[in-house]
């Protein structure tokens, strides 16, 4: 179907009355004719000939996306639909919404392109503000704290891979509730906007700023040694305490205390960089105007930092000379207690004594950022084994960071479709304590998983803090319920309704459940008549390097 630009009076009409523009582009003589209210898309007097002079008015962001489209590459259809900023004649952008459709020569390539363009500025301008408040504060412009955390967690990961400091800043305007008080809300509205202008002054252009609160920012310092926090601080503060604030015709004096905290040597996650950061910002607060404090590790934590600093070597080296192995303990059907699964449990064999077990090292692996590369490695040990035994299943666990690591998706893809029986034999724990951020990227990375054939289970389910949560997002297969539930259960009435609640919730959902930690009859017996599928504890078998060769039958003791 082609565009036809010769059209009668009713057509041109309809056309003029849509608010579009008509265009035909011959590709090989690179000339384009434009049909409608032209002077609305370009402005006044404004002449457009040819492909090249209309790409010179598209904006450097957009072109590219639209060079591809035209030149027809890689495209199974003709269609040509897209949205790009256009340059008017005054310098302004317009948003076009262009539909069209591609001729072929005989040799494939693209000879003619017509369709129409439609201003769509307003609809993309309320696009743009919606994603600006999303992102943004909307009085300053500087970032909001959703997008200021984004930041902190840039610079900090940075930081690690670089082997640099950062730092994190939490700057209070002192007695900002009288200013309001006193001259009102939109006086202080100003005084905020003139402090950002200063902080702006103040600052590194590598340093990023955000509003976290009514009379607070926050600032993200990169490449910043502990030694220059102190000095950056007092930079601030003098900065603004330069001169007053002139608010309409008000002239506000202020002053500003500061708490800071250092990354990735004093705060090792976003999380921890923001609540160390403004606990020293309300000690500095507490003392008076102007004043700095910043977040210091107190005699106990330095010594555990220390132990964290040495078993991090160890973990470094042993990650590099692949000493990351695996012990296996039994996941048994309730019914006969015969091995369903082996669940595989994170070891690092020691240069000298017996392995380090994983709750010693995983939080220091995801302190350093290894916790995705170690999950690799379990998830290639793991592959090994289902190809040594072809009889058995297996359970591994991944951390939260490598939920949402579509890298570490891709290598499990690659196992399974080069060896589809694999993946039945095969389940993914996602542990219900991991810092989840992502739940709509978590939910897509667990159908992926299911849809390659494996099942995934929700590990020590009520030991977070937003269990349910989890179950009613996260379409898995298994739930397993954490042992402080479980141990003792048969005595206990909250841990017996509890168990209740969720049992009542897995059937609806058709989910199976694991009881961790079942270590006495009594506990077993009230579990089974409960209905729940499976038990994991030392009374069916303790984590072994070598229980994969054991039988699958096992026989706890008798009642």
């Amino acid at each position: 179907m082609t565009l036809d630009l010769n059209m009668p009076d009713t057509a041109l009409s309809a056309l003029l009355a849509s608010g579009d523009v008509a265009y035909s582009w011959d590709i090989d003589s690179d000339s384009m004719t434009f049909y409608g209210d032209v002077e609305s898309l370009f402005g006044v007097g404004v002449t457009v000939a040819d492909g090249i002079s209309y790409h010179e008015r598209l904006s450097a962001e957009d072109l590219p996306k639209r060079t591809i489209l035209v030149s027809g590459s890689g495209m199974e259809s003709r269609a040509v639909d897209l949205e790009y900023r256009l340059r008017r004649t005054d310098g302004a952008f317009c948003w076009v919404h262009e539909r069209g459709r591609l001729d072929y020569a005989e040799d494939g390539i693209p000879a003619r392109l017509a369709g129409t363009l439609r201003i769509v500025t307003d609809r993309m301008a309320d696009v743009e503000d919606v994603r600006d408040r999303a992102l943004y504060d909307t009085l300053t412009g500087f970032h909001n704290s959703t997008r200021l955390r984004e930041a902190i967690d840039l610079s900090l990961s940075h930081a690690r891979r670089y082997a640099q400091q950062g730092a994190y800043l939490v700057i209070g305007v002192d007695d900002f509730d009288r200013i309001s008080e006193a001259h009102g809300s939109k006086v202080a509205d100003q005084v905020i906007v003139g402090i950002g202008r200063r902080l702006e002054d103040g600052v590194r252009a590598t340093d990023i700023i955000g509003r976290i609160g009514e009379g607070l920012f926050g600032v993200v310092l990169s490449r910043c040694p502990e030694t220059g926090v102190i000095v950056a601080a007092r930079n601030i503060i003098d900065q603004i305490a330069s001169k007053p604030v002139q608010a309409s015709d008000t002239v506000v004096p202020v002053t500003v205390s500061i708490g800071g905290v250092s990354f990735p040597n004093i705060a090792k996650t976003p999380t921890a960089a923001m609540i160390d950061a403004e606990s020293a910002y309300r000690q500095a607060a507490g003392q008076g105007g102007g004043n700095v404090s910043i977040h210091r590790l107190t005699t106990r934590q330095e010594a555990r930092e220390k132990a964290h600093m040495i078993l991090a070597a160890v973990l470094l080296e042993a990650v590099r000379e692949n000493r990351i192995t695996l012990a296996y303990q039994p996941v048994v059907r309730s019914l006969d207690s015969s091995v369903a699964y082996h669940e595989t449990l994170l070891r690092i064999a020691g240069e000298e004594g017996g392995p380090f077990e994983a709750a010693v090292f995983v939080p220091v692996a995801e302190q350093l950022g290894h916790s995705r590369r170690i999950d690799r490695q379990v998830l290639e040990l793991a592959a090994a084994d289902l190809l040594r035994h072809r009889d058995i299943s297996l359970a591994i666990n991944i951390s939260g960071h490598t939920v949402t690591d579509r890298s570490w998706l891709r290598v499990l893809s690659s196992f399974v479709k080069e060896r589809p029986e694999m993946a039945k034999r095969l389940t993914v724990e996602i542990t219900e304590t991991a810092e989840i951020h992502d739940f709509e990227e978590a939910s897509r990375f667990v159908s992926a998983v299911r849809k390659l054939g494996c099942r995934v289970a929700l590990d020590d389910f009520g030991a977070g803090y937003t269990s349910f949560r989890h179950l009613k997002s996260l379409p898995v297969d298994i739930v397993k319920i954490d042992g402080s539930f479980i141990r003792g259960i048969a005595e206990n009435r909250e841990n017996q309704e509890f168990l209740d609640t969720l049992l009542t919730l897995t059937r609806s959902f058709g989910i199976e459940t694991v009881a961790e930690c079942v270590e006495t009859i009594a506990d077993r017996d009230y579990l089974l008549e409960r209905g729940v599928n499976y038990f994991q504890g030392w009374m069916f078998g303790r984590p072994a390097f070598d229980s994969l060769a054991a039988g699958s039958k096992i026989r706890p003791p008798a009642a």
